[in-house]
């Protein structure tokens, strides 16, 4: 899956963008979070970019199902995810050095004037990820 756009191809108004991995992209996920398995994952982003300049925001929802290990059994058992989030997407140069820990939108770098929607959609599935999975 290659799910970049390119900074100017958004506006005016809003894009919509909806990726559903296929197997072997949920496979890698899992095994660079440390998963059992991916077994349903989809995002969906709905992007803008305010006074057409290099500032995009994303507004978007995250569904997925995982397989995890129980932290006290080490038994697997399924989880289902769903979370919706907020990013702003700024030139690499322009990212804030602090962080703002009370500030609901996430800040996400791009170079090159493309923005990479599967590693904002990985990340967001590695935040809502359970730290200490339990099966019931």
């Amino acid at each position: 899956m290659n799910a970049r756009v390119r900074v100017g191809q958004i506006g005016p108004g809003t894009r919509e963008v909806t990726l559903h991995p296929d197997a072997s992209t949920r496979a890698a996920l899992a095994e660079r979070l440390g998963l059992e398995a991916v077994t349903a994952l989809s995002c969906q982003f709905r992007l803008s970019r305010p006074n057409d300049g290099p500032l995009v925001l994303a507004e978007g929802r995250l569904s997925a199902e995982v397989v995890q290990c129980d932290v006290r059994t080490l038994a697997p058992f399924s989880a289902k995810l769903a979370e919706a989030f907020q990013l702003r997407f700024m030139p690499e140069a322009d990212l804030p050095q602090d962080l703002d820990l009370d500030d609901p939108v996430d800040d996400v770098g791009y170079t090159d004037g493309t923005i990479d929607l599967d590693e904002a959609m990985a990340q967001q599935l590695a935040l809502a990820l359970d730290p200490y999975p339990r099966a019931g």
